[in-house]
């Protein structure tokens, strides 16, 4: 039995004031990782029913040319197990700026628009 949207907003409410109490009591770290793969890029610790410990990134320089032109580097990495997490691309939610003129003029607009395009998803 599929549960009511009510259910549904009722538990994803919970879920994210518990997720508020963690943040603001220290429960759960907060990780950026934006920046460039490498020894210092955090690991994010998995439950051991998902992944075992992996271990750090490990650069292996192979060799760098520089001098005269654009720089480039040849590298092997070693990743171990890894988790990923991928969003799928679309063209509204990346680069539908850049489709209409002027594109969106403010990020309420945007926001808003990719808000809409969520709700309809879960409607249909």
């Amino acid at each position: 039995m599929r549960p009511t949207n009510r259910e549904m907003t009722m538990t994803a409410a919970n879920v994210l004031a518990s997720l508020a109490g963690m943040l603001a009591s220290g429960g759960v770290e907060v990780v950026d990782c934006s920046g460039v793969l490498g020894p210092e890029t955090p690991l994010l610790k998995l439950p051991p029913d998902f992944a075992k410990d992996t271990p750090p990134i490990k650069i292996h320089r192979i060799s760098e040319y520089d001098k005269d032109g654009p720089f480039w580097a040849w590298n092997w990495l070693e990743l171990g197990e890894h988790a990923q997490l991928v969003i799928p691309y679309t063209l509204e939610a990346n680069d539908m700026r850049f489709a209409t003129a002027p594109g969106y003029i403010t990020g309420e607009q945007f926001y808003q628009y990719l808000k809409d395009s969520f709700d309809t998803l879960y409607a249909e």
